[in-house]
């Protein structure tokens, strides 16, 4: 997969923790970042995924998606 660059505003309190994260850690700010976001997107999509689960259950539907 090619990364794109990109770039975004951040707090400056934000950039300083991600900054002594990554010093401490040896891990880029840009690795950093994006496993950070993959993880709240992957978290977003499960709890939506359960919401979706949860109202079938409640409306006495099969539940179409197994949760994994």
């Amino acid at each position: 997969m090619q990364l794109q660059p990109n770039t975004i505003a951040l707090q400056p309190e934000l950039l300083v923790a991600i900054e002594k994260m990554s010093a401490k850690t040896h891990v880029s700010k840009e690795k950093l970042v994006q496993n950070a976001l993959i993880e709240m997107l992957e978290d977003y999509h499960d709890a939506k995924t359960a919401e979706e689960a949860i109202a079938q259950i409640e409306s006495g539907e099969e539940v179409k998606e197994a949760i994994q």
